[in-house]
């Protein structure tokens, strides 16, 4: 049920005079009705309005900021799921799970620099990651496994964020178009040996 606007305006005014200087000044004024006592009052109102918009808009901004923030989470949470469970192969022999010794303690933010080799398991990839320039290699580490951003990058490397992302829109394209190559021979072999 919606307030109505009279009811508003009273639970204002109740909270207006709630606070003992407002009171004050609101009795004064109508027991002196001086144009200074209710210049007083009405400048008094006006600041309290004033921090309750502030308050109502901070209030809004952080409402939609929460929304905005979950959305971007849930996407990046279903175009990249998390998975220790998963088989890290097509034969479904291991798991991530099964990889990470419960006693090891992994660091995260180490010094030590991971790079897409490394953690490339997959034959197909690996053949894909072979074709990148050292550059394009580089580039891929720095934005999905040490999690920088473009301009973070270009920053890093001294050209603009614009190389930094056309670089790596390229990469993807060329591991995109490698990966699809590496399936469709696969698919082709798997036919002519059946």
């Amino acid at each position: 049920m919606q307030e109505t606007s009279n009811s508003r305006i009273h639970r204002l005014i109740r909270n207006f005079l709630q606070d003992e200087t407002s009171a004050l000044l609101f009795e004064r004024a109508l027991s002196d009705p001086t144009p200074y006592n209710q210049e007083r009052v009405d400048y008094r109102f006006r600041a309290f309005c004033r921090e309750i918009q502030f308050i109502a808009y901070l209030s809004t901004l952080i409402h939609y900021h929460a929304i905005a923030y979950d959305k971007r989470i849930r996407a990046q949470n279903a175009h990249c799921p998390l998975r220790l469970d998963a088989p890290l192969d097509d034969e479904g022999s291991s798991a991530i799970l099964d990889r990470v010794a419960a006693s090891e303690e992994i660091d995260f933010h180490s010094d030590a620099l991971i790079t897409l080799e490394e953690i490339s398991e997959h034959r197909a990839f690996y053949h894909a990651l072979r074709l990148l320039t050292d550059k394009e290699k580089q580039i891929l580490e720095q934005v999905y496994i040490q999690n920088f951003s473009d301009t973070e990058i270009a920053r890093k490397l001294g050209v603009s964020q614009q190389t930094v992302s056309k670089t790596r829109k390229k990469a993807l394209a060329k591991l995109r178009m490698s990966m699809k190559e590496g399936r469709d021979f696969c698919q082709s072999t798997q036919n002519t040996q059946a």
